[in-house]
Parts: C-alpha cells; sequence; structure tokens
C-alpha cells in the first residue's frame, strides 16, 4: 500500500506448500497487513478463511469458508460493516472462488466449481453480483468453449480481470491435445 508516493504497508496471507491433487481453488489463508512505519501487524481475516480477491482500492474483500459441501463465498467491506454471504449454487460442490472486483466496486466476478478434474465430469460457472449481494449473472463454461471455439470443450474458465465496470475478461484454458 502506498501513501503520497512512499510504500506504508504490505498485505499478505499464507498458503501451504507441498499440498497437490484435485485442486480447483488455490489456498491463500488468512489476510494480515503489516504497517511498515510501527512494524505492528493487523489481521483482517483469520488464518482459517480462504482469500479469495481485494478490491484495487484495497477497501474491499472477497473469500470463502470451507464446510463439508465445499465452501461458502464471502464479501465484506473492510471500513465495517457485517460480511456479505452470497449463497453457491446447489451443485457447485467443489465450492467458489477467484473472485475479482470491478474497478468502481460496483460488482465482483467469481467462479464455482463441480465435479472432479480427474473423472471428466468437471463444471463451472462464472457468476457476477452487486456488492449487497444480488446476483445479476451467471455463465456456465460451455458457453466459453464455444465461443473460443474449442470443439473438444476445455478444462477451465477463471474470471481474470474487468476491462471496465461493464466488460469481465475470462480466461479460458484448452483441453489438451492429442498427440500424434
Amino acid at each position: 500500500q502506498m501513501k503520497d508516493g512512499t510504500p506504508n504497508g504490505l498485505w499478505f496471507t499464507r498458503a501451504p506448500w507441498g499440498i497437490g491433487g484435485d485442486i480447483v481453488f488455490s489456498y491463500q489463508e488468512g489476510l494480515s497487513y503489516l504497517d511498515l512505519a510501527s512494524g505492528i501487524i493487523h489481521e483482517a481475516l483469520a488464518e482459517d478463511i480462504n482469500l479469495s480477491s481485494l478490491s484495487l482500492d484495497q477497501t474491499w474483500v472477497a473469500y470463502t469458508v470451507r464446510n463439508d459441501t465445499g465452501s461458502e463465498f464471502f464479501i465484506r467491506n473492510l471500513m465495517g460493516g457485517d460480511p456479505i454471504a452470497i449463497p453457491s449454487l446447489p451443485e457447485s460442490d467443489r465450492g467458489a472462488g477467484d473472485g475479482i472486483f470491478s474497478p468502481s466496486n460496483k460488482y465482483i466476478a467469481w467462479r464455482e466449481a463441480q465435479g472432479s478434474l480427474f473423472d471428466g465430469n468437471f463444471q463451472q460457472t462464472i457468476r457476477v453480483s452487486t456488492l449487497d449481494g444480488q446476483i445479476v449473472g451467471e455463465f456456465k463454461d460451455v458457453s466459453f468453449y464455444k465461443t473460443a471455439e474449442l470443439s473438444g470443450g476445455g478444462t477451465q474458465v477463471k474470471p481474470v480481470g474487468w476491462l471496465n465496470d461493464e466488460s469481465i475478461l475470462v480466461q479460458v484454458n484448452a483441453a489438451e491435445k492429442p498427440h500424434d
């Protein structure tokens, strides 16, 4: 974090090392802020909470809380107020994550997943809501594969940025092509 052209703080999270397998969303445990002037660390999210993203202006945070059936998705204004829970789709047994706030904090986009990468039944939905939790869009992965002209399908769709407050940039990964 910069103030008047000088670094005054550092946001950081923790990540487990050496885990593998059928992982859909990366683990970023907790969120803390190191005040560089005082050396004091302030905890914004506890370590048992999985950070999804921090807004560009560093006032909003998106995160998940793991449970037996996947995870619950939340957004919260760091300046105050209660967390806003955004219920996952019933079929999203792999949880939610990869949240991205629009430039003016009008919307958040994230993805939810179901099935297994290894079993070939993996499916995702990109969802968009206002910051009061009202869903304004849901887009299935197959529509992105079709738009990208991947006749054999893909393996992953992921929101990676906003071009403005109305347009989301989504990364589409293709399934590996067989070797001749």
